[in-house]
């Protein structure tokens, strides 16, 4: 009798050797099923199949290894209780993934961020708007205004306005071209100089463009695309085109700002101080940055003359 007690214990311990070898690989499991959900990008149905008939293949596998090692161990009881625990703790493996299983992050694209970009800057504009109706005197875009026409006053210039249509840059220099005497070239014109400027001289200008989604410099691709844009669209022109713009005319263009001093671009073209001058203003308009040209300073007319 004691032999038989003997043998049990040690079926007993054997059993729960095997039981806890059991758990660790469920465990295991589990942790490769989160990883390989984690795998499957939103919306590609086909990864998303094959992730989960191999994880149906990785259960599979995993219950019947462990009821044969079961039944290794106790092959008389066909209906043993350990093997009913064994399946109950492959349907609490079931339960724990759903209630463990990490959501698949959410991409959000390059259009969605840009939109939401827009929204934000859009109720910027709102509240900077409102801002001014309130105090205009107070508003930067006054404070801007005066600031710039009192440098120009001491030039005996003041500023020439010219539409805020995406071109401003390019009719800042047009005009600045007829009131030189120079000959004047249409916005058309210039825009496709500029762009021929920039995809003769890449080495130049493509190292301080970058994408505005990724921050990355522009692959060759990206760069005549953005090329294509000067010469084609409304695209906004930025310090990057005026000197592309100054090489094209061998011309030095003399930029005047509220703060800090005047910013001379291609300063190499000036001769016997003969050159453009065109202003810039960062709150002039809700839609962002704009340039204006300058004339021969006027002194402004007096109500009272009338």
């Amino acid at each position: 009798m004691g032999d038989n007690i003997e043998t049990s214990d040690e079926t007993v311990l054997d059993e729960e050797a095997l039981l806890q070898k059991h758990r660790k690989e469920r465990k295991d499991l589990q942790a490769k099923i989160t990883s390989l959900k984690k795998s499957i990008t939103k919306g590609d149905k086909k990864k998303r199949k094959d992730v989960l008939e191999q994880i149906a293949e990785l259960e599979t596998a995993l219950n019947t290894q462990q009821e044969e090692e079961l039944a290794t161990l106790k092959p008389n009881k066909k209906e043993d209780s350990t093997v009913q625990v064994i399946t109950e703790s492959i349907g609490d493996l079931r339960v724990l993934e759903e209630e463990t299983e990490v959501p698949i992050p959410v991409r959000v694209s390059k259009t969605q961020r840009r939109r939401e970009r827009k929204v934000a800057e859009f109720k910027e504009r709102e509240r900077i708007a409102k801002a001014e109706e309130q105090d205009p005197a107070s508003s930067a875009k006054y404070i801007e205004t005066e600031a710039i026409n009192k440098i120009l006053k001491s030039k005996g210039l003041m500023i020439k306005d010219v539409p805020s249509d995406g071109d401003c840059m390019y009719s800042a220099v047009k005009y600045q071209l007829s009131e030189k005497n120079l000959p004047v070239i249409s916005v058309s014109d210039l825009r496709h100089r500029t762009s021929d400027q920039m995809r003769s001289k890449s080495s130049e200008f493509l190292p301080y463009l970058c994408h505005p989604d990724t921050g990355l410099v522009f692959s060759p691709e990206e760069y005549a695309e953005y090329c294509d844009k000067v010469a084609n669209t409304h695209e906004w022109g930025t310090q990057i085109e005026l000197r592309a713009l100054s090489h094209a005319l061998n011309c030095g263009i003399e930029v005047v700002q509220a703060t800090g001093p005047a910013l001379m671009i291609g300063e190499e073209y000036v001769e016997d101080g003969g050159y453009l001058t065109i202003t810039f203003h960062r709150h002039m308009y809700q839609l962002g940055a704009h340039y204006n040209s300058v004339t021969t300073y006027q002194e402004p007319e007096n109500e009272d003359d009338f």
